[in-house]
């Protein structure tokens, strides 16, 4: 494990906990921006940037209870965070739907999404050679994408223990080759992922894989975005009812 300094060590006991950064920073009675910025240092230190992996990383010394109530507290933050962005079952975006497009002509695949890991879902939000909306979270490999940070790969899946025996692998879509890259906050939280498949077995070199996860990135600004207009639009929304007051 690598070395760390007394600030670094508080904040990474609570984050192999679960805690967010919000109650680490009223647990060490610290703003939330230093937590963030202390946070960051521990993902650049660890070379990680999910909360999942960063919390496993400092939990290597927990009971399995421990781990799997750390887990929990993660994966409702990560939800939390997924509703206050009011994304899921939203309407079509264009720059959504060009992301989606442009992740199919750029690797050649039949199909490509766009998608966002509810509690027991993954919805498209969109997507290009699929009819289906959603999807069960439990049988779908973007479940593995969104506990790590990087690029998840499965080059034939029919030869992949792990997912030969799938549903979607065995039936329609018949996913066979499967690369996803993981939509990241600031936070760590993986909202979702930019996720891409092919009917036939292939590689997937480093060069494609960074490729990928720059689309990830485009959508996590995108939805940053997005956030930031609809918050500027209730303000002018209370800015003009409070005036109709005062008239």
């Amino acid at each position: 494990m690598v070395p760390l300094s007394s600030r670094q060590q508080q904040v990474a006991s609570l984050v192999a906990a679960g805690y967010s950064n919000r109650d680490i920073a009223t647990e060490l009675n610290v703003t939330e921006q230093i937590v963030k910025n202390v946070v960051h240092s521990l993902f650049d230190r660890i070379g990680v940037w999910n909360r999942v992996e960063l919390a496993n990383y400092f939990s290597q010394s927990s009971s399995p209870d421990e781990v799997a109530i750390a887990q929990s507290r993660i994966e409702s933050d990560r939800l939390a965070e997924l509703r206050r962005l009011n994304i899921l079952d939203s309407s079509a975006e264009r720059i959504f739907d060009e992301l989606a497009l442009i992740a199919a002509n750029i690797f050649n695949v039949p199909i490509a999404v766009v998608a966002f890991a509810d509690s027991n879902r993954i919805w498209f939000k969109s997507k290009v050679g699929l009819s289906a909306s959603e999807v069960p979270r439990e049988i779908t490999i973007c479940h593995s994408t969104i506990q790590q940070s990087k690029v998840f790969v499965v080059n034939d899946a029919l030869d992949d223990q792990r997912f030969s025996c799938n549903p979607l692998v065995v039936a329609e879509p018949k996913v066979r080759f499967y690369a996803s890259a993981p939509i990241l906050t600031e936070a760590g939280y993986a909202l979702g992922v930019v996720c891409i498949v092919d009917r036939v077995a292939r590689n997937f070199t480093p060069t494609q894989a960074a490729v990928l996860q720059s689309l990830a990135r485009v959508a996590r600004e995108q939805i940053n975005l997005r956030s930031q207009l609809a918050a500027l639009k209730d303000s002018e929304i209370a800015d003009a009812g409070a005036q109709g007051l005062a008239a």
